[in-house]
């Protein structure tokens, strides 16, 4: 049992066995609003007996002991042992009453032959007195007489006059029997079971029985019920009808005694769909001895009716089984109770209505049902009015009454009371208790008043529990907010109750919108050959694609507007069947080392280490054998043969292991150069079958070493034959492929991951694994026969060294081992394959009406999207590898494979100048807003800065100082700032004044391939791999918001014209254009000047933790504020509709609800100057808070048309403050 922390000295409370308070006579009892109450004769006085009764806290806590009273401040007084003085609680934090009192001598002096139900889904057992043109008269237990509304009821059913209450759930169990004690137990009225087991009673005998529970559980829905067993309860019994729930599945089953033996009989099965996704319900089951036919009902709709039509079988048994057939799963039974009755009554199945009738439908005893316009009714017959005239019917033969139900009745009652001895339950607001009665106001019949004594149990603050369920998706749908889930809050904003949503619910559904991006189109512009770049064309919606066959296109949504040939297929250079994680990057290997000359041996392998792994034997085959045993082997060795200082034994890293492959060579294979080879894979093949076994060549099978020609370094088997292990370590899947690249690496390698690096190929994989780029991996204890290693003698990793001091490195041989080492020179090169990224261009002018391209001969190009061939402008020496164009004057910049960039004047058809100072290929180049300066960048990760004046260079800067890669540049729209950016590095700020670094926009998420200024100039987006766009601020570098688009291996993205779409492109070639959200979530008003929209900073940088600012009176109290319903104190404001309460007084801005006092957010805190004033908007959609450097914030709701852009002056802001209606 928990307890309220101030109330632990509780727990060494004895348990209370029932005490005895002052006798006094009953008070008024239950009477209509419309009516004169009818007053009892007064009664003898009698002892009240209390027995140990419970309150609930909302915050699931519990206290046991003894109800006293509630007062006018609404109060709760509660009795315990251990305290003299009754303890106090405030009533809201209450969330039900257990009650347990009783008169000694109280007794049921009625028959409760009626049971009516009402509009608002109220139950009440009670006596039929009269029925009126427009109204019910009723007669209970426990009062005298109340007065409903016909059309405030839904159905009345006359019971049998046998029908009587064989069980309560308030009884308990101990009566019953179980045949596992920890199966079933009773928790406050309710059966629950969390292990496999029944429990079960002997009933008295009658001919019918019906159960009603209402049923929660948790994983699985496995009951059973057993009806007219032979069964008292300690076993599952022999014979009787089961009647089983599987989640939604339902069963019924006749286990009888035929001849002496059981025989199991299916009499219906059905499945119920309501139970696929709810995991509660309320059900009734109907069950008749000698009809032997059952009604199961759910949530008061017909499911099932079954009957046993069989002869050979009576059921004869009184005990019913309750029986949990899940295991350990969780069920709770709430409200049972089992009734019965003599003779052939039993529910009919209900006629249906006209969807148009307003008529209620009466059935009789013998089963017929019709319409009735119009009834009325004594203590013994009714007077029916229908089509066919009117009619008199003794009461014995009504069955039932059903009204028209109208529209669902939206009664949002605070209270609800659940009647002993199952008399029903009525929901109502609570008015006053004392320590005998319970006064309060029903929807149907007004106020009344009822003894404790026949109340078993108050649902208390149901409205208020509601509004903090309500509070509780918000604060889900703020916890999926910062998560950057916004799919998720947005389920949980949907889910909420949609009479509480306001301010607040529609601020967070603004929100979500702001983190979501949704896509308008997807096409594949270039699905043969393939992708290179997309982008919006000039200051247009329109959309220029260039594929990797050289062809152009212009697109308006799926409508191809012109298309064309730019640029040789022939010569274009990235590589087929060419990964993402091969971006090109330059790097250093800054001393010489050597590489054996082929793969180890078998034969040089067991000489060492005294065994051969591999599983097919031959001396001169490449040993077969995992990372872990290549490890074994160098360290073996560098125990026998003593390596130069600085050096040891070791596997290659990947960078030296591509460098020596490579050779000096740029193409595909050792041997070849970058747009050597025809694109095809035959042409791939038959160069690849010179140097290596692989799938096409090698017949399954591994092949003896030196098979092949070696490379430029004298190395064999560098492609194919087996994968060669490498140093590197590798994250699982290689996902740390993608973020290792960065300008001007020297001697890189990297020691995280489980995953080993493969590099090389095999006999088994396609020509396209086999290149000197591709990278593999797996886990280093992993042995097959397609893998072995190379033994290299390199420094020491990590270690710096003098290769200076090393004399001229030689060839050499471990004459023991007879394996021979090749000396590899130290040098730099480009590690990796040509990519989109340094692909020949095609590029639109300002105004999207002409196309400048650059081919891989070197050709720059123009042309228009009339259908014209490209003119030829001017033909460099290297591939065209970078583009960009500035319209007045008409220049054209291009950057080249080369490392050169080259201006040139399309007006007078003249090269301006050629600059060379990128060392490897240039892969952006672009002018200024003003065109006064131009910039450069390159795989060397060099950015130059050029003046277009002089053309004197103005400064560099270096990527490689400050560890980060330049793939891209770009300018801010002041031209103030450069932005370079790289696949796999943090985007970076560049001063281009100076040259110098502003800041690292790094957020720690990582995996970024794209970054672009937001076409304000505010913000900086970035797109990762996984589809994650990041929001950073310029000024401050804060990241504040992250959009999932929901799309993978993404490669580059733009902006339209206004900023108002973006288009994403991935690896597969696909296109997404996709509406852009608006940044801004916050309008501010500064002191001296005009109204701005800007994020929500504060919202972004912070997450909302569990911790509560505690209660709204509190807070109040702590600094001596009274407010009230009617008054909000300076600094504090209530909504239109009360609902919700806003302050200030501390310097930040806080959000409270007032019917919980509870507080719900924190909207501002610690800003720039603290928060002074607050307010509401006169319609409720906007808070608005004052700043005491006087700038004003605006916070929308997403509610309707109130969004940022509809504020139109600050006059209005400082209006809402006054607590004026401008609008």
């Amino acid at each position: 049992m928990k307890i309220l922390p101030p109330l632990a000295f509780l727990l060494l409370a004895f348990t209370s066995q029932g005490q005895t308070l002052p006798a006094t006579a009953p008070q008024v009892l239950i009477g209509g609003t419309d009516a004169k109450v009818e007053k009892q004769p007064e009664e003898a006085v009698r002892d009240l007996v209390v027995g140990l009764e419970r309150v609930r806290f909302f915050d699931g806590s519990d206290l046991r002991g003894s109800m006293i009273s509630l007062d006018n401040n609404r109060n709760l007084f509660w009795r315990h042992e251990s305290s003299s003085d009754p303890i106090r609680f405030k009533f809201r934090a209450v969330e039900s009453l257990v009650l347990d009192r009783t008169l000694p001598d109280e007794a049921d002096g009625l028959r409760n032959q009626l049971k009516i139900h009402l509009g608002n889904g109220d139950k009440l057992r009670c006596n039929f007195k009269r029925l009126e043109k427009d109204r019910l008269v009723v007669e209970t237990g426990f009062a005298n007489r109340i007065f409903i509304p016909l059309d405030k009821l839904r159905r009345m059913e006359f019971l049998p006059s046998t029908h009587e209450i064989l069980y309560d759930s308030t009884e308990g169990l101990s009566k019953w029997k179980s045949s596992n004690r920890k199966s079933w137990t009773s928790e406050e009225g309710s059966l629950v079971s969390v292990f496999s087991g029944s429990t079960g009673t002997i009933l008295p005998r009658k001919d019918a029985l019906e159960v009603e529970f209402d049923a929660q559980w948790e994983r699985s829905f496995y009951l059973a019920i057993r009806f007219f067993s032979d069964s008292d309860g300690a076993s599952y019994g022999n014979t009787g009808y089961h009647l089983s729930f599987s989640n939604n599945r339902l069963n019924l089953q006749a286990n009888k005694r035929v001849k002496g033996r059981i025989t199991r009989e299916t009499l219906g099965s059905t499945t119920i769909s309501e139970l696929t996704t709810k995991k509660s319900g309320r059900f009734s089951v109907f069950a008749h001895r000698e009809r032997k036919e059952f009604i199961i009902r759910l949530n008061d709709r017909e499911i099932a009716r079954w009957k046993d039509a069989s002869e050979d079988f009576f059921p004869d048994g009184n005990g019913i089984l309750f029986i949990n057939q899940g295991g350990n799963s969780y069920m709770r039974l709430k409200e049972l109770s089992i009734t019965g009755w003599n003779g052939k009554f039993f529910p009919l199945a209900s006629k249906s209505r006209d969807d148009d009738s307003a008529n209620a439908i009466v059935t009789f005893s013998n089963g017929d049902s019709t319409e009735i316009t119009e009834g009325t009714g004594e203590s013994d017959v009714f007077s029916l009015r229908t089509k066919r005239g009117d009619f008199e019917v003794p009461l014995e033969r009504m069955r039932s009454l059903a009204f028209p139900s109208g529209e669902e009745e939206e009664m949002d009652t605070s209270e609800q009371v659940f009647l002993n001895r199952s008399l029903g339950r009525l929901s109502f607001d609570l008015k006053a208790i004392d320590d005998k009665t319970l006064t309060g106001t029903h929807p149907s019949f007004g106020e009344f008043t009822i003894p404790l004594t026949v109340i078993k149990k108050m649902s208390c603050n149901r409205t208020l529990k509601k509004i903090r369920q309500y509070l509780d998706q918000l604060s889900k749908a703020r916890e999926s907010l910062d998560q950057r889930r916004p799919d998720l809050a947005v389920t949980s904003l949907n889910e909420a109750n949609p009479s509480y949503r306001g301010w607040y619910w529609g601020r967070l559904m603004l929100l979500s919108a702001n983190m979501q991006s949704r896509e308008v189109l997807s096409f594949a512009p270039h699905p043969e050959k393939g992708l290179t770049k997309v982008a919006f064309a000039g200051n247009s919606e329109t959309v220029l694609s260039t594929g990797k066959d050289g062809n152009y296109a212009l697109w308006n949504g799926h409508a191809k507007l012109a298309d064309g040939e730019f640029n040789d297929p022939a010569s274009f250079p990235i590589e087929i069947g060419r990964f993402s994680n091969e971006e090109q990057k330059v790097v250093t290997i800054s001393r010489p080392f050597w590489l054996g000359e082929t793969e180890v041996t078998q034969e040089q392998y067991e000489l060492l280490m005294n065994k051969n792994p591999s599983t097919r034997k031959e001396p001169n085959l490449p040993v077969e054998v995992s990372w872990n045993d290549a490890q074994a082997f160098c360290r073996k060795l560098g125990q026998t043969e003593k390596p130069p200082a600085g050096y040891e034994w070791r596997l290659p890293t990947e960078a030296e292991w591509e460098y020596a492959c490579r050779a000096g060579s740029t193409g595909p294979y050792s041997g070849s150069s970058a747009g050597q080879l025809e694109p095809d894979e035959a042409s791939y093949a038959r160069h690849l079958g010179k140097f290596g076994w692989f799938s096409q060549n090698s017949s399954g099978q591994t092949h003896p070493v030196r098979g092949k020609k070696p490379n430029g370094f004298g190395l064999y088997d560098m492609h194919g034959n087996v994968w060669e292990w490498c140093m590197d370590s590798v994250k699982r899947n290689k996902t740390s492929f993608m973020n290792d690249r960065k300008s001007g690496l020297v001697d890189p390698y990297s020691g995280e991951g489980e995953w080993r690096a493969l590099r090389g190929g095999n006999f088994e994989v396609p020509y396209s694994r086999c290149r000197s780029a591709y990278r593999g991996a797996n886990a280093p204890n992993v042995t097959q026969s397609d893998r072995g290693f190379r033994l290299a003698l390199a420094p020491i990793l990590n270690e710096e060294g003098n290769a200076s001091a090393l004399p001229k490195p030689e060839d050499l041989k471990i004459e023991n081992l007879s394996l021979s080492m090749i000396a590899i020179p130290k040098g730099s090169f480009l590690m990796g394959s040509p990519s989109s990224l340094t692909a020949p261009r095609a590029i639109t002018d300002s105004s999207g009406d002409s196309l400048l391209t650059g081919s891989g001969r070197g050709v720059l190009g123009k042309t228009d999207f009339s259908g014209k061939p490209v003119i030829a402008l001017y033909e460099f020496n290297a591939s065209i590898s970078a583009l960009s164009s500035l319209s007045d004057p008409e220049l054209a910049l291009a950057g080249c494979l080369d490392g050169s960039a080259h201006l040139y004047d399309i007006e007078a058809k003249r090269l301006v100048k050629s600059f060379r100072d990128h060392r490897f290929p240039v892969t952006s180049v672009v002018f200024s807003p003003k065109g006064d300066v131009f910039a450069t960048s390159g795989l060397d990760g060099s950015i130059n800065l050029y003046e277009r004046e002089g053309l004197a260079l103005k400064w560099s800067f270096s990527g490689a100082d400050q560890g980060i890669g330049v793939d891209a540049i770009e300018f801010s729209g002041d031209g103030k700032l450069l932005l370079a950016s790289a696949q796999g590095s943090a985007p970076v700020l560049v001063d281009a004044g100076e040259g110098k670094m502003i800041r690292i926009l790094d957020n720690g998420i990582g995996g970024f391939v794209a970054s672009h200024f937001h076409p304000d100039g505010k913000s900086v987006v970035s797109v990762t791999e996984k589809g994650q766009l990041v929001f950073v601020n310029v000024p401050s570098g804060v990241a504040y918001n992250l959009i999932r688009l929901n799309l993978s291996g993404v490669r580059d993205f733009s902006f339209s014209p206004h900023g108002k779409r973006i288009i994403v492109s991935n690896e597969e070639g696909i296109c997404s254009i996709r509406d852009f959200p608006d940044k801004g979530t916050i309008v501010v008003k500064p002191p001296q000047g005009e109204l701005e929209t800007t994020p929500d900073y504060f919202f972004a940088m912070t997450i909302e933790g569990k911790a509560s600012m505690g209660s709204l009176s509190d807070f109040m109290q702590e600094r001596n504020l009274n407010y009230g319903p009617d008054a909000a104190p300076a600094g504090c404001a209530y909504s239109p509709d009360g609902k919700w309460f806003v302050t200030a007084v501390d310097g930040a801005l806080r959000l409270w609800r007032s019917e919980t006092d509870g507080w719900v957010a924190t909207l501002a805190e610690n800003l720039a100057a603290p928060v002074t004033d607050c307010a509401f908007s006169p319609d409720g959609s906007y808070v608005v808070a004052k700043l005491q450097t006087g700038h004003l914030l605006a916070y929308p709701s997403g509610t309707g048309e109130k969004t940022p852009n509809a504020i139109k002056s600050g006059k209005q802001l400082e209006a809402w403050l006054k607590g004026e209606d401008q609008r």
